[in-house]
């Protein structure tokens, strides 16, 4: 492995008493040392042990030559591109060589196990724990999601764990998540490609970082802790070495980047989009949750805040569900998520919804739930019903954070009726001669017809709700056989007119009432008759008499 010579630099501190350091003093480009032998002229990329006094003084060197010195130079060293380190002039070639070799030996071993490591698609907290003595600070690693995926021992050992608020699966609490959505300095540097310090903020301690991306998209985020020693000046370059290695092999980075719940949640996401899928694959990975594709299961979409949208906080939610609530699988889809219940292993359901349901509104979340499911055969179907919960919860009712699609299913079959044609051609004739003889002569039939249906044709809780007699109310029913040729005995025309007011939105589009003095005058002689004892057919054949009095 190259080094640059900062970095032998500061592991041979004991001995510098001077130095120089060009720009290329902090690149790792030097192989092993070789000894000076006389020569006029150094070589560009290439570092040299000598004794001072062996240097002539018409000494040439090339750019980027970096010379180790034992004790201080008679001549002139100050050309440029060229770095050079004074050791005390007690320390002998010799052992100053066998120091500097220990230093290479060191990094190559650790250079030679990370690229092993790779080969052999060791897992990331292998490659963490490999990495720790060379930074001699705690190193994690942190998925977009703020999931701790990985962590070496000096994070436990001094405390780290429990400074950065994890639970024992290492998923930070909300409200750490939180403080690192609304940090300034975190949104500045969370899509950074070089390696940055995370100030002492939101931690109690800086942090080195680098964030590895795959194709451009984010996955995880090294994290070098300055929790045991300050940082040194070559660390951001040893850093980048690491991070390097896991860039240049994008076959590594797929494979260490899957996750336990990964193939359930490809194949859930297959069976959203229609796609076929392995049955048996399908029913081992539930097996995996002990669950079993006959269990009574229910289905939820979830709309989360915009600032979790913004944040790409979704796969952190869905890990704190599956962790928080035994019986339930979360994971993205798109800018929502779907979470799938198992019913048949849930003790109390009330206790169970209760709970989550609170947990929704403290996430600032909207929610809508599938019809219970009897097997996930029907999973897609099951998805859209939470799907559509949802949409038209947050229509007619978003002032609430969770709906069931059972409230909305009239309202989504009525929508569905008017995909092909307008209101206007779907309604019930007997609605139109009425509303044509409402709209001419001011009268209420439309309404009274609509509120009589509301109250299952109960004439006299119609009357009441209308404020009038009775016997008016039964003067209108026959008002309104005649003119709208209704049959009250007929189930599907009654139904057909029902829906017809509903597709109407029943009383919202009904037109305000206009004074009409003929059909006042006509319900006036009819609750006069009424007073008077008239009833039934008697009270119609002298209403008819009094009328034509009028006519």
């Amino acid at each position: 492995m190259e080094l640059s010579l900062n970095l032998i630099k500061e592991k041979l501190a004991d001995l510098v008493i001077d130095y120089k350091l060009e720009k290329s003093g902090q690149r790792l480009h030097l192989q092993r040392p070789v000894f000076y032998q006389d020569q006029k002229e150094l070589d560009s990329n290439t570092l040299y042990i000598a004794q001072s006094d062996q240097l002539p003084a018409d000494l040439q060197c090339q750019v980027d030559t970096a010379l180790i010195l034992i004790g201080s130079p008679a001549i002139s060293l100050n050309q440029d591109g060229f770095s050079y380190l004074v050791i005390s002039e007690t320390v002998s070639i010799f052992e100053l060589s066998n120091r500097i070799h220990q230093i290479y030996d060191f990094f190559e071993i650790w250079n030679m196990s990370l690229q092993k490591s790779i080969r052999e698609n060791k897992p990331l907290q292998y490659l963490i724990d490999l990495s720790e003595p060379v930074f001699e600070n705690g190193i994690t690693i942190m998925n977009p999601d703020f999931y701790i995926i990985a962590r070496t021992s000096l994070t436990l050992d001094f405390n780290l764990f429990e400074e950065l608020k994890t639970d024992e699966f290492g998923r930070l609490q909300p409200q750490q998540v939180n403080s690192f959505k609304n940090d300034l300095a975190y949104q500045k540097i969370k899509n950074e490609k070089e390696v940055f310090i995370y100030p002492k903020n939101i931690l109690p301690y800086r942090t080195l970082c680098k964030n590895i991306f795959h194709h451009d998209s984010f996955l995880f985020r090294l994290v070098v802790c300055e929790n045991i020693h300050p940082f040194s000046e070559s660390d951001a370059v040893l850093l980048e070495h690491l991070g390097k290695y896991l860039t240049e092999d994008s076959e590594y980075l797929v494979s260490v980047n899957r996750f336990d719940d990964d193939e359930l949640i490809e194949l859930l996401n297959d069976m959203v989009a229609g796609k076929a899928y392995h049955l048996a694959d399908f029913e081992k990975e539930l097996k995996r949750l002990g669950w079993e594709l006959n269990h009574f299961y229910c289905v939820a979409y979830v709309l989360p805040s915009d600032q979790d949208i913004y944040n790409q906080t979704l796969t952190y939610f869905g890990n704190k569900i599956r962790h928080n609530f035994e019986e339930a699988f979360a994971f993205a889809h798109k800018d929502h998520l779907i979470v799938l219940f198992n019913l048949s292993r849930i003790k109390n359901r009330q206790e169970f919804f209760d709970g989550f349901n609170v947990f929704i509104k403290a996430s600032n979340f909207k929610i809508g739930y599938s019809n219970e499911s009897n097997g996930l055969g029907n999973f897609r179907d099951y998805f859209k019903e939470a799907q559509i919960a949802l949409d038209f919860g947050g229509q007619l009712a978003p002032q609430n954070d969770v709906h069931q699609f059972s409230d909305y299913v009239l309202l989504y079959l009525l929508s569905q009726m008017t995909r092909e044609l307008p209101v206007a051609n779907l309604n019930a004739p007997i609605l139109s001669r009425l509303s044509d003889y409402d709209d001419k002569n001011s009268t209420e039939y439309i309404k009274t017809l609509t509120i009589y249906l509301q109250n299952n044709m109960n004439a006299l809780q119609t009357a009441k709700d209308l404020s009038i007699h009775r016997g008016t109310m039964v003067y209108r029913l026959e008002r309104i056989r005649e003119i709208g040729k209704i049959d009250f005995e007929n189930p599907d025309e009654l139904l057909h007119v029902n829906i017809s007011l509903k597709l109407h939105n029943n009383l919202t589009s009904i037109k305000p009432v206009k004074e009409n003095t003929g059909e006042e005058f006509a319900e006036q002689i009819l609750a006069d008759l009424i007073a008077k004892g008239y009833h039934g057919k008697k009270l119609l054949k002298k209403f008819k008499e009094e009328q034509k009095k009028f006519d």
